[in-house]
């Protein structure tokens, strides 16, 4: 579900199948997500947005030691990747 604006600042809520994880045995689907967030921000009229990213596997580190973030751009968007 797509979320509107409130107060000006704009509110996006994740699709009702959320945004791809990863998970034991498939590859980073950082690509995928960032795809999945550009086409929000398009329905939006926004050139920026954030991606947050649950890393849902078994051997993932725990989460002090997994956490970072990034600005990256994507198909003329700046998004601001967390990893968590």
């Amino acid at each position: 579900m797509v979320g509107s604006r409130v107060s000006g600042a704009p509110v996006l809520c994740h699709s009702r199948g959320g945004f791809p994880r990863p998970r034991d045995g498939r590859p980073d689907l950082l690509p995928q997500g960032l795809k999945q967030l550009v086409s929000y921000l398009d329905r939006l009229g926004l050139d920026r947005g954030t991606l947050i990213v649950f890393d849902a596997r078994k051997a993932a580190e725990p989460l002090p030691g997994r956490c970072a973030m990034e600005e990256v751009e994507w198909e003329g968007r700046k998004v601001a990747v967390v990893r968590l």
